[in-house]
């Protein structure tokens, strides 16, 4: 996701709706309107230090 993105996911919330967009491509565009189908949660790999995706600066008080 693009960091713009991930500043509102915590906003969403069940059965909003959303564009989903590819812009990391020649032309920038929306693919599809998409619905919340779930509200945001920690992402628990983020904090295991064997993952390719450990957070430094994630804790479990301030997920990131």
């Amino acid at each position: 996701m693009g960091k713009a993105v991930l500043n509102f996911t915590d906003e969403m919330k069940n059965g909003d709706k959303i564009l989903l967009f590819h812009s990391s491509c020649k032309v920038p565009r929306v693919v599809s309107i998409d619905r919340v189908v779930r509200e945001s949660f920690p992402d628990h790999i983020g904090w295991d230090k064997k993952s390719k995706y450990f957070g430094l600066k994630s804790t479990k008080e301030n997920p990131r």
